[in-house]
């Protein structure tokens, strides 16, 4: 009987997820003379993005913020690529600089030793207050 019950619920979430899709779509389409025709639709994904959330213990809401932050820097980097600077040759020039900066950053993290041409990461902890390592002392 719980299989069957976990069955036909399982079932109803992924039946109700199109429609929920489709009732997403149509308030778009009847707010579209407004001055802001995706909030209602915004407002319904949040309350079940929230909803959903809450059922998740620790790890699934690490997980889930892992994804989320790459998928709303991937959203924004999009979002911002066609923006009407874009093309500006000073925005192409920082947008360049800034994407090797990051690609030389996460190289170091991943090349053993941390190392690429010259130096690599900071070693040690940096200055420590004297009486802050007190307790560690023997």
């Amino acid at each position: 009987m719980a299989l069957r019950d976990f069955v036909k619920s399982f079932a109803d979430f992924s039946w109700s997820l199109p429609v929920f899709a489709l009732s997403q779509a149509t308030k778009l389409v009847n707010g579209l003379p407004t001055s802001a025709p995706t909030q209602k639709a915004t407002e319904s994904f949040e309350a079940s993005t929230d909803t959903i959330t809450k059922q998740f213990d620790s790890i699934e809401t690490t997980i889930y913020n892992v994804g989320k932050t790459a998928q709303d820097a991937v959203i924004n980097l999009t979002f911002n690529f066609f923006s009407p600077t874009t093309f500006n040759p000073q925005t192409i020039l920082q947008t360049s600089t800034n994407v090797l900066k990051w690609g030389v950053g996460v190289a170091t993290q991943l090349i053993p030793g941390g190392k690429i041409g010259v130096g690599g990461p900071p070693i040690g902890w940096g200055p420590v207050n004297i009486d802050d390592a007190e307790p560690f002392r023997r």
